[in-house]
């Protein structure tokens, strides 16, 4: 037997000794004390950008929900959106993701940027049962591939779990969904 095995005995026999001997460490409660129950919502956001390629956009974000509910939302995770150009998740600050309130972008220089309704991302969201669940949505800017500005209208659209279909769509920017 080498010396390095020989080494390695007392070694594993101390530590197996001293997880035998440590306290056990409690449970983390799934729950914490007092905190409503929580429900997890995706939300789909959409751009048109009519007949015009959307070569970049940026948007603003914000989820509430009604006095009734006891919290707030919280962004758990930003996806990408459907088109090749943007399936990767937009850029933002990570630290936005803990409150309800998150500034999202991207770009392409892609030849085959889309043109209409595109779902450019799908924020997950963290939200108290119960209350009134609104969305917000504002663009900031949107441009087509030569990086000049454009005019297109956003709005948001709830899944459900179900049937993965959109429903509750609010477009802030134009006033109504398309």
């Amino acid at each position: 037997m080498s010396l390095r095995r020989l080494m390695m005995v007392p070694l594993l026999f101390g530590a197996v000794l001293m997880s035998a001997l440590a306290p056990p460490v409690p449970e983390r409660a799934a729950v914490t004390r007092g905190a409503p129950p929580m429900r997890f919502v995706a939300v789909d956001v959409l751009i048109d950008s009519d007949s015009v390629r959307l070569g970049a956009w940026q948007i603003e974000y914000e989820g509430s929900v009604g006095a009734d509910a006891d919290g707030r939302v919280m962004l758990v995770g930003v996806e990408g959106g459907e088109h090749p150009a943007y399936t990767r998740a937009p850029h933002y600050d990570p630290a936005a993701l803990s409150g309800g309130r998150i500034v999202i972008a991207a770009y392409t220089t892609a030849d085959d940027a889309p043109s209409g309704v595109t779902r450019v991302a799908r924020l997950h969201l963290s939200i108290p049962q119960g209350g009134e669940f609104v969305h917000g949505v504002r663009l900031i800017a949107a441009g087509d591939s030569d990086g000049d500005r454009i005019e297109a209208r956003v709005w948001v659209a709830e899944i459900t779990p179900e049937s993965n279909t959109k429903s509750n769509s609010t477009n802030e920017s134009e006033g109504s969904e398309p």
